[in-house]
């Protein structure tokens, strides 16, 4: 990264007003990021850290946030996964760790004291949080994880141990998966009435996430055939055209189910001959029974084999 950079560096100065229990009632946050000699994706990437930086908290409702972009003489950075958001987190929590340790609580109560609560609750710039839960998720989280009772553990162990040392902590953040603009995909869904095998393709790019093993299995599962009978094809623009990029956490999501409509317009189209198969076999099986045959319970299914359907 010394020659093609990476993740933008930022200097950040914070004001804070709050109350002698931790409660934030107010932030003025200035930062400067390091977008090296070019523009490249620095432009959305302030845009995400800025947003990042509020994460779950209320702010007393007064949050303020510069980021001033700056050219500089170094290699130019760029994207990288979750760009702008642990730069933000890293901030956030710098400053809430700071105020714990001026009114000598906790990080995890200055924490829980700012924590937004509710089902619908407010950004800084007033942008309705719908689905929220990461209260109830902190919760759950930390009771699951008997948190109380470790720390506990944890400090009458530091208590005894001059050199070794434990420590214990809970993050909660919040990240945006959801873009205004197009968010969505395409795919485009072959089966092969030879021998049964599906190839599809879709528009994402396997970096890793394990994108095409997703849609293959959405595949298999909505159409009902083997895993093994299916072939994902490299990401192609010829084949499904104007894709979005693949970032955000959400590019699996949406190829997946842009893989499962177009499967469930081939169910419609193979309706028909699904249900010619079932009678088919039914009689089949009421034959065999009627001649005293005895059958196994996979023998007395009715339903069709994907390669008999196609």
């Amino acid at each position: 990264q010394i020659s093609i950079g990476g993740r933008h560096g930022f200097k950040v100065k914070y004001e804070v007003g709050y109350k002698s229990d931790g409660t934030i009632e107010a932030v003025k946050i200035i930062s400067w990021g390091n977008a090296g000699c070019t523009h490249d994706f620095s432009g959305f990437l302030f845009l995400e850290f800025a947003e990042a930086v509020a994460s779950v908290y209320k702010w007393g409702g007064n949050f303020y946030i510069k980021v001033n972009g700056m050219k500089t003489n170094t290699p130019t950075n760029t994207a990288v996964r979750s760009f702008g958001n642990p730069q933000g987190y890293f901030v956030t929590e710098a400053i809430i760790e700071h105020i714990a340790s001026l009114v000598g609580h906790s990080p995890e109560e200055v924490r829980e004291r700012n924590m937004l609560r509710g089902s619908n609750p407010l950004t800084p710039w007033k942008q309705a949080m719908d689905f929220y839960n990461a209260d109830m998720l902190y919760q759950r989280v930390k009771n699951d994880a008997k948190y109380a009772l470790r720390s506990q553990e944890i400090e009458a162990f530091n208590s005894e141990n001059r050199w070794r040392k434990r420590g214990i902590s809970m993050v909660p953040l919040c990240y945006g998966h959801s873009y205004i603009y197009a968010a969505g995909s395409g795919a485009i869904v072959n089966v092969h009435g030879s021998d049964g095998s599906v190839t599809v393709f879709h528009g994402g790019c396997e970096i890793g996430q394990g994108i095409h093993t997703k849609v293959a299995q959405v595949v298999a599962m909505t159409l009902g055939c083997e895993l093994q009978a299916i072939k994902v094809g490299e990401s192609n623009t010829d084949v499904v055209p104007n894709m979005r990029f693949t970032g955000g956490s959400i590019t699996s999501e949406v190829c997946c189910e842009a893989a499962r409509r177009a499967c469930l317009e081939l169910n419609i189209t193979l309706e028909p001959h699904r249900q010619f198969l079932r009678k088919k076999n039914q009689a089949a099986i009421e034959e065999q029974q009627n001649e005293g045959k005895e059958l196994s319970p996979e023998e007395m299914n009715p339903e069709p084999s994907w390669v008999a359907v196609v």
